[in-house]
């Protein structure tokens, strides 16, 4: 038989990959009663609570990795007894090939696990109609499980998971999801800034253009090709531009040279 990597902490994990709030809650390593003497448990329920398949519908899973370990299983049958009574179905999940599906008891199913989390039923549990309801102290246990914090925080730090090629916890993927998230609005408000500074720059270019245009028309000179400008171009512009209105000033008669400078100013008035 080949020897198998899979953990009883790894196969819960794949579990939990499978019940997940708010449609079901998965309870590890559940007691069947809060009574000091009960120290019987289980390593999985799984309750529902959603409609389908309908409220309250129960799974109990027992976690197997070792052979020895499902043989001192079948000899003591009264460890299972209260969790096959208060759950709808009961199975064994194993690795493959771990056990035979004729060893499973009749009242119990068997789930395989892959290496990659893929389940496969060699053996359906039969479902109970529990008609009697689930026992008072069963459901006292239920309560004190999902209510204990230190169970949860040990769930939180669990390497249940894997993201990018490595394990992590519930704990881990909070983080890395809060990264992701913090990354992306940042990211987003870049991407947004960005985009408002070119339309700015953009607005501010094509009025400069069209105010280099005016007042070239109106001194009489041709203007240059705005697809053409760089930084040091728009200065030696500018600079064309005042020595045109210097020019005017010395070979323009006052009152031309006057109009043409309050015609310039009105244009840079306009796009102040």
């Amino acid at each position: 038989m080949t020897k198998t990597k899979l953990t009883a902490e790894k196969i819960y994990g794949f579990l939990a990959e499978q019940y997940l709030l708010p449609k079901w809650v998965l309870i590890p390593e559940l007691r069947g009663a809060t009574a000091y003497y009960s120290m019987r448990s289980i390593d999985a329920f799984a309750f529902a609570c959603w409609s389908k398949p309908h409220p309250g519908y129960s799974i109990a899973y027992e976690i197997k990795v070792s052979r020895q370990d499902y043989m001192r299983e079948m000899a003591d049958p009264s460890k299972r007894e209260v969790f096959v009574r208060n759950s709808h179905q009961f199975y064994f999940i194993v690795p493959h090939n771990l056990i035979k599906p004729e060893e499973v008891p009749g009242e119990c199913g068997l789930i395989y696990v892959g290496e990659t989390g893929r389940f496969t039923y060699p053996k359906i549990a039969p479902q109970r109609k529990m008609e009697e309801g689930y026992d008072p102290t069963f459901i006292a246990s239920l309560l004190r499980n999902i209510t204990d914090k230190d169970k949860a925080y040990h769930i939180g730090t669990r390497k249940l998971f894997k993201y990018a090629g490595k394990e992590v916890s519930v704990q881990d993927l909070h983080e890395i999801i809060e990264k992701e998230q913090k990354y992306h609005i940042e990211t987003m408000e870049s991407k947004a800034l960005t985009e408002a500074l070119k339309t700015v720059r953009a607005q501010v270019e094509v009025e400069y253009n069209q105010a280099i245009k005016d007042i070239c028309k109106a001194l009489g000179i041709e203007a240059p090709i705005p697809s053409m400008w760089h930084h040091e171009d728009k200065l030696y512009n500018i600079q064309k531009i005042i020595n045109s209105i210097d020019t005017l000033k010395e070979t323009l008669s006052d009152g031309k040279a006057q109009k043409k400078l309050d015609q310039i100013q009105s244009i840079i008035s306009r796009e102040d």
